[in-house]
């Protein structure tokens, strides 16, 4: 079939009202090698659509295994590995085995692919309009040939490959349109290798060649062509299909160690970075590649590129100076810079799969889970059917805090039941902040025992976390883009940077405060057991709105030193509900969520500076027994409520989640 053809099915799909989520098209999974044939199950339709997966051993290896390619377009088992200028290779009995129409299938005991026990990384990529595509064509030996692609829109990066012999990785990006260069190895982009490769920059329905013999050799070479797209307000993504999910830009750094803010509209979790302008110093030629399942956060900036590179190699630890953090609306960088001469860089951003770009749930188990630990030292002791991006974390039996780990965030984590910031602390007695690790594709944790219970989430329609960036001080109010897909109907908000200010409670907004009532006007707060007060320093008596939320101008909540983390939430059918309800003060108070809720949080908020009405929550894994949100306390039996089929039964006259006339609020999730 001809490209021409297929653009115009795929423009009929669209018209058709097929929508494309984020998740259908982009999987990132982290891996241990089990030295067999196993399946990466990410839902995407490889098989059907075409796609390519992108992967490599991440460390132990002393850099001994490089990048390997692997793609519909040339068949499974038949590699291309990067850095190098060496023809694909074909191996039956190791790599990826199939393409399917939910993942793929790796087998073998290879090192560079599946070796028992060690950690790979893998992009799979699948073929679609105004995301990626994929060309494979004959060399010619013409200059100035005109290839034909079907992305869709205009090239953000292009990468081209003669595998047949083997030759150089070229490849162009759209921030330098005049420049190219090698992708795999240190290199210097410039306009002469611009002119020897491609000539004239990508349209969005051709790209160039000329004759060179890596782009397009007279003797009848095969060669692959990988693009990518940039979206600028044009994506098609998304429930309301509207939405950006990849952003190829660049920016310059000055001679000073400023910190730079690259607003991308949406929080990423993969960036790849390369300095395009010519350098004093070799070594910043690399081409970068970060995510965040492997380490993008606070603590870690888990880095590769694309030589043959080992993520352990270097060292990885944030500091002041050095670091790249993913924000809500983009990514905060320092220490990119070169301190004789300003440099530019470019960069392929990938959106997280949040609220606006997911799939709704089929199932609560999609996006919910719940586990005690295994004690493995092997990731994940907390096992979850999807890969996890927050966590609440406690001992239920004893005195213990309620952690929130965050994979941004991650090590660091904070409690509920105190105001601390983020923290490297035991998070539990016998353990360590390094245990919280997010680097696998079924959940998350090392190393904590049956003890510990772990409620999991992915963000999804129903619920999305992000960081902020600096707060805009007491003097203004801030918008902020929370990604959720919806309006929001509680939200979460701490402060993660705790010095000076104000305290940094968690502070909680509800659609039920005041009755449901210009609940904008009110905030709770989430580590106290008081109800519900006025005060427009919260939410500047700002309702949220389908795609931002407002912060008031309190130090609690917009600090001019302090990142927020802000977690969102609102009611999918079948699977959560937030609400809200009056009590009625018999034992049968009956509430209805439309499923059978696996988790539910109560709190009353009329109760001003009443004490002992704590927020508490049971699972359906601990029966009976509550926990309280906003104290270490163990559980203890409290048979206050008892979920059913469609909801829970308050079954009690208890104050703190029935009495008669008591306001109350909910958050249930099946």
């Amino acid at each position: 079939m001809d490209q021409t053809t297929q653009r115009l099915m795929q423009a009929a799909a669209g018209a058709s009202g097929d929508k494309i989520y984020l998740d259908d098209i982009y999987g990132l999974a982290t891996y241990k090698g089990t030295g067999g044939s196993h399946n990466v199950v990410n839902k995407i339709d490889n098989s059907t659509e075409g796609g390519m997966v992108w992967s490599k051993a991440r460390n132990g290896d002393g850099g001994g295994y490089e990048w390997n390619f692997t793609d519909t377009a040339r068949g499974a088992n038949r590699y291309i590995k990067m850095p190098g200028t060496v023809a694909q290779t074909y191996d039956g009995s190791n790599g990826i085995s199939a393409f399917n129409t939910d993942g793929y299938t790796i087998h073998g005991n290879s090192g560079r692919s599946n070796n028992t026990g060690k950690d790979y990384v893998s992009y799979n990529f699948r073929k679609c309009p105004k995301f990626f595509t994929m060309v494979t064509y004959t060399g010619n030996g013409t200059s100035g040939r005109q290839i034909e692609h079907d992305l869709g829109c205009d090239v953000g990066f292009m990468v081209i490959k003669q595998y047949q012999y083997g030759d150089d990785w070229t490849a162009w990006h759209r921030r330098c349109p005049s420049l190219a260069g090698k992708w795999d190895i240190q290199n210097k982009w410039n306009s002469n290798n611009f002119s020897n490769y491609f000539g004239t920059a990508p349209s969005s329905t051709h790209f160039t060649v000329t004759s060179n013999s890596a782009t397009n050799s007279g003797s009848g070479y095969q060669y692959i062509a990988y693009l990518w797209a940039h979206n600028n307000g044009d994506g098609e993504f998304g429930d309301g299909g509207d939405q950006d999910v990849i952003k190829c830009g660049g920016f310059n750094a000055s001679t000073s160690n400023n910190r730079i803010e690259i607003d991308l509209g949406f929080e990423p979790q993969f960036i790849m970075l390369k300095k395009h302008t010519t350098g004093e110093n070799p070594g910043d030629d690399y081409t970068y590649i970060f995510d965040t399942d492997r380490g993008m956060n606070e603590r870690f900036r888990e880095r590769l590129a694309t030589i043959d590179h080992d993520e352990d190699q270097n060292d990885n630890m944030v500091t002041d100076n050095v670091y790249i953090h993913a924000t809500n609306k983009g990514f905060s960088l320092k220490g990119f810079y070169h301190s004789q001469t300003t440099t530019g860089w470019w960069y392929v951003a990938i959106r997280k799969c949040d609220g606006a770009t997911g799939r709704i749930p089929e199932n609560g188990t999609d996006v919910f889970d719940m586990d005690t630990g295994s004690g493995s030292s092997n990731i994940p002791t907390f096992d979850a059917g999807f890969p996890v991006d927050w966590s609440l974390v406690r001992k239920p039996g004893s005195s213990s805090d309620n952690n929130v780990v965050y994979k941004a965030l991650a090590p660091y984590y904070m409690d509920t039941n105190n105001v601390d910031g983020k923290t490297t602390n035991a998070p539990q007695t016998g353990y360590s902040p390094g245990d919280f690790v997010f680097d696998d594709d079924r959940g998350f944790a090392t190393d904590f025992n049956s003890t510990i219970q772990a409620w999991m989430w992915k963000c999804n329609p129903g619920f999305n976390a992000f960081l902020t960036n600096y707060g805009t001080g007491t003097a203004s109010t801030q918008t902020v883009t929370h990604n959720l897909g919806g309006v929001p109907e509680m939200i979460w908000n701490k402060r993660i940077d705790y010095y000076g200010g104000g305290a940094g409670d968690w502070v909680v907004y509800h659609k039920g405060l005041n009755g449901g009532t210009n609940p904008q006007n009110s905030y709770i707060k989430l580590s106290s057991h008081y109800g519900s007060f006025g005060g427009s320093w919260a939410w500047a008596d700002t309702a949220p709105t389908a795609t931002t939320l407002t912060l008031g101008n309190g130090e609690g909540v917009n600090y001019t030193y302090s990142r927020n983390l802000i977690m969102c939430f609102r009611s999918i059918p079948s699977i959560s509900k937030v609400g809200y309800y009056t009590g009625d003060g018999s034992s049968s108070n009956a509430i209805s969520c439309g499923f059978q809720p696996r988790f539910l949080i109560i709190k009353r908020t009329d109760n001003g500076t009443s004490a002992g009405y704590h927020w508490k929550y049971w699972d359906s894994m601990r029966g009976t027994q509550a926990l309280r949100i906003d104290t270490d306390d163990q559980q203890s039996t409290d048979a206050l409520a008892s979920f059913t089929s469609t909801g829970f039964t308050l079954v009690s006259s208890d104050v703190t989640v029935n009495e008669n006339a008591g306001q109350y609020i909910f958050y249930a999730h099946a």
